[in-house]
């Protein structure tokens, strides 16, 4: 058996375990670049955090009677990150207003409003033990969901507000 056998596997094998060891700390040091999902009162919301420093929210907020108004925002922004907290700070918003749940889910936009930065930044609490919350709620990391851009988010509204053109 040459040298070079015994050598390439043990390589290898080093290789990945070094591998490994750089994802579990990736994973603890970066554990807010993730989408998270929290409910809170009458607010479902879905925070998607890359590490590049910027973030995605979609926010429906529906009451407990289906017959209340509902409303739907999506909302593109930067984060700043400390040992305590994230804060988020909007660059964009767009919410639009259904006059039910039923209209949420038909996707049936009665009003629309564009906001820019001036929507208040939203704090998310980081606990000892590395856990976000917002409004006392921890959020649940998910391991799958497609979250609305706000780029896709203007092309629906847009489509639905735009007069159907005559045949």
């Amino acid at each position: 058996m040459n040298e070079m056998t015994i050598w390439v596997p043990i390589v290898v094998l080093a290789t990945i375990a070094l591998g490994l060891i750089l994802k579990l700390h990736q994973d603890r040091k970066y554990f807010y670049a993730k989408t998270f999902f929290v409910r809170a009162d009458n607010n479902n919301l879905i925070v998607k955090m890359n590490l590049g420093g910027h973030y995605l929210i979609n926010n429906t907020v529906v009451a407990q009677n289906p017959k209340a108004p509902a409303h739907f925002a999506v909302e593109e922004g930067t984060y700043t990150y400390t040992s305590e907290k994230i804060t988020l700070a909007p660059e964009k918003r767009i919410t639009a207003d259904f006059a039910d749940a039923q209209g949420l889910v038909m996707n049936d936009i009665k009003n629309t409003h564009v906001s820019d930065t001036s929507t208040p930044a939203t704090e998310l609490t980081v606990t000892p033990g590395r856990q976000l919350t917002w409004r006392n709620k921890p959020l649940q990391a998910m391991k799958q969901g497609k979250l609305v851009s706000l780029k896709d988010y203007q092309a629906i509204v847009d489509k639905k507000q735009r007069p159907s053109e005559a045949k």
